[in-house]
């Protein structure tokens, strides 16, 4: 499988995850609620972001060719890295107003 189709396949795999908890409604009405819980945070944090993750640098790194890649990469990880730090704070905002 090239870097496109794990991406594609594994960023299928976190999605269907996050619908699995939309979907899954009320755990104190649903029996089955934990495993369910459990199988969708499986697809989305061992399944579809460390190898999304691990394919999208690859991909990266292949674009970026005979380049020099250390400053790109630099500034590829520090996009992800305040991307992880923003969206936590903006989400807290956003449902406080």
């Amino acid at each position: 499988m090239n870097d496109v189709g794990m991406i594609v396949w594994f960023t299928v795999a976190m999605v269907a995850g996050v619908l699995v908890l939309i979907v899954m409604g009320d755990p104190q009405e649903n029996s089955a609620a934990t495993y369910i819980f459990s199988a969708s945070i499986f697809f989305i944090y061992s399944l579809g972001y460390p190898i999304g993750h691990a394919a999208n640098i690859g991909l990266f790194s292949k674009i970026v060719g005979r380049r020099p890649q250390g400053a790109l990469l630099g500034w590829f990880s520090f996009a992800g890295s305040l991307a992880r730090m923003l969206f936590p704070l903006m989400s807290g905002y956003v449902t406080n107003y």
